[in-house]
């Protein structure tokens, strides 16, 4: 429902758009639900297919959903007028000065997904991206890579600086091994899928009590997708199978009838393993049911 700003005196919302940045202009004229509200009209420019990226100082944009070296227009903002929405914002080989630009902020109404590669990761910058509201709404994340060797990725930084995450994916980056302790600390965390790279040993490793309340502690559907870099023979795959099983020890099954498609409802948490062996990738599914319901 609008909010009566139109019923201000004209002057104060003059007033209003004056000392507002662009972003908090265009949030007026949503508010008001009339883009007149509050002359001249702030203009926004993108909708939910344009990607954003960042490298080297240039920030450029892009509506191609496949190809990162392909950019529409380059974007300065300090001198264009408009207000940017898009779907994904990504920082390439970024540090903590770059994502503490307060330009952000002023420029960019909503962004849905945010792309860290190869950055130099560290709990400063999580705490700045926490700080820039339009990052910190964002409800995917994908980190890919990470160049300050003397800082492990923590769980608890990436959550504490998106609240609203629903999707989290961690590929080439190692991470501690507290994080699923880590996720547990958040009672109103709103992840339902997480995607995450490991070895055989770090799998095997885990504490299977504490990835039960993690795949429980939702009311919807978990699905946790795990990627095992090692590279498996098809020996070597059929004992790690094995091994798995004795890991979750009957508490996670094995879904070799794709039962999981057909009873969805009946599903607390999926666990997928992807495997890479002779001829190609192999996938396990592994289905935590809701208590009385299992097949």
């Amino acid at each position: 429902m609008p909010y009566p700003i139109a019923k201000l005196p004209y002057g104060l919302r003059c007033r209003l758009h004056k000392i507002a940045t662009p972003s908090e202009r265009y949030h007026l004229q949503v508010a008001a639900g009339n883009p007149s509200i509050c002359p001249p009209m702030q203009a926004l420019k993108g909708n939910w297919s344009f990607r954003f990226q960042y490298q080297d100082g240039i920030l450029a944009m892009s509506n191609n959903d496949l190809d990162y070296s392909y950019v529409t227009a380059t974007i300065d903002l300090d001198r264009d007028n408009f207000v940017y929405s898009g779907f994904e914002f990504a920082f390439f080989n970024a540090n903590l000065e770059d994502v503490s630009q307060n330009s952000f902020d002023r420029r960019f109404h909503s962004i849905s997904c945010m792309f860290l590669e190869n950055c130099d990761l560290s709990g400063a910058l999580f705490k700045k991206l926490n700080q820039t509201t339009v990052f910190s709404n964002a409800e995917k994340v994908k980190i890919a890579g990470n160049t300050n060797e003397s800082y492990l990725l923590n769980f608890l930084d990436v959550i504490s600086a998106f609240p609203r995450m629903r999707v989290f994916s961690v590929d080439r980056t190692v991470f501690a091994d507290t994080w699923i302790t880590d996720i547990l600390q958040f009672k109103k965390h709103r992840l339902t899928k997480l995607y995450i790279d490991s070895s055989v040993a770090k799998l095997k490793s885990i504490n299977v009590d504490d990835l039960i309340q993690l795949l429980r502690a939702r009311r919807e559907c978990f699905d946790l997708h795990i990627t095992i870099r090692d590279r498996l023979g098809p020996k070597d795959l059929q004992i790690f199978n094995s091994e798995l099983g004795e890991l979750f020890n009957g508490r996670l099954l094995l879904d070799d009838d794709d039962l999981a498609d057909c009873c969805p409802k009946y599903l607390d948490a999926m666990v997928i393993v992807y495997t890479y062996s002779y001829p190609g990738r192999q996938t396990s599914t592994w289905c935590l049911w809701k208590p009385g319901r299992e097949p």
